[in-house]
């Protein structure tokens, strides 16, 4: 690492500026060729600035980051160039916003041009975003890879297969903290993935997520998902979806790749950790609609006090609400055709 990271405050010798609408920068490291440069605001705001040529990547989707804002500067002092600017708001988590400032510079010193590298910072900072609204900061559980897989199936097999990639992939809004997994205009979708030969009950994480007053329609998808051999003729890892749905969307949209991308990254994937030790094999695939009598815990039935609501419900007594994906698909089409 360059010596002009190692230092504890790197803000340090940066002049504050006259404006409040002015920082004052430093390169970070006149040997990457990225344009990174500490800045420091007139009430010594901390904040690190990635500059770049504006068409280095098309528009790109940044992450809500506690206590960070992470945004384009409206103007920019070079002609042609976009400026990012991650801000520190609050003061307390000066060492916290400094690590993240060295992560996303130090992630980006093996791309191979000025997009890739953005487009880095961006997956980087979605990780992040995973990290501090509560995630694990390495691979995902077991649990959490089958329950990604059960999403990136609905998105393959629902989604992309009945509407525009950049459409289906825009719905997808789970990893960025909305109650649904899914929201297509108002129909929601949830997405459920559990052992084929376990309890037949289900687990739902909140009363937010089988809440179908702010939508039309609500549809559970209930993925059975076993572990197999990993020489298992049928068998896949969770990397191997996330490739196979990225070239799905590539084939159609490559402006969506990126969106998709930071996606995974805030639910806490990365293409550069080994999920090799754990295979999975389909099982039976389920669906229903969520309507009146359906056995659930909402925030209208919750009396009053009550947060953080966590409950299972039991899959045979939800058989007379059954439905099918094709049954999904067409009003997914439809609200895509509007």
């Amino acid at each position: 690492m360059n010596n002009s990271l190692d230092i504890d405050n790197p803000w340090q010798s940066i002049n504050v500026p006259m404006a409040i609408d002015q920082y004052g920068a430093l390169r970070v490291d006149p040997d990457l060729k990225w344009n990174f440069f500490w800045a420091l605001g007139i009430n010594q705001t901390y904040g690190l600035i990635l500059q770049y040529s504006e068409n280095s990547v098309a528009e790109i989707d940044l992450p809500n980051l506690k206590g960070i804002d992470l945004a384009h500067l409206p103007s920019t002092p070079v002609p042609g160039t976009e400026t990012l600017l991650l801000k520190l708001i609050d003061a307390e988590q000066r060492d916290l916003f400094r690590n993240l400032c060295i992560d996303l510079i130090e992630s980006t010193r093996g791309c191979s041009d000025e997009s890739e590298a953005v487009s880095m910072v961006t997956g980087r900072a979605w990780r992040w975003h995973h990290l501090l609204r509560g995630g694990s900061g390495g691979k995902l559980s077991v649990e959490q890879q089958k329950g990604l897989i059960g999403e990136l199936m609905v998105l393959e097999r629902v989604l992309l297969a009945n509407m525009d990639a950049s459409d289906a992939v825009q719905s997808w809004t789970g990893p960025l903290g909305s109650p649904k997994d899914f929201e297509i205009g108002k129909i929601g979708i949830e997405s459920k993935a559990r052992r084929g030969m376990a309890s037949q009950y289900l687990t739902i994480s909140s009363a937010f997520q089988l809440d179908d007053t702010s939508v039309d329609s609500l549809y559970l998808c209930v993925s059975d998902l076993n572990p197999a051999p990993i020489d298992s003729i049928d068998s896949f890892t969770l990397s191997d979806v996330c490739s196979r749905v990225l070239d799905v969307i590539a084939t159609s949209d490559p402006g969506a790749i990126l969106v998709f991308e930071n996606l995974l990254a805030a639910s806490g994937f990365g293409w550069e950790d080994d999920y090799t030790d754990r295979t999975f094999v389909e099982g039976t695939h389920r669906a229903f609609r969520i309507s009146d009598g359906f056995p659930k815990i909402t925030p209208g039935n919750c009396g009053p006090g009550v947060s953080e609501v966590r409950y299972n419900i039991s899959l045979s007594d939800c058989e007379e609400f059954a439905t099918t994906y094709a049954e999904i698909e067409t009003v997914v089409r439809s609200m895509s055709n509007a």
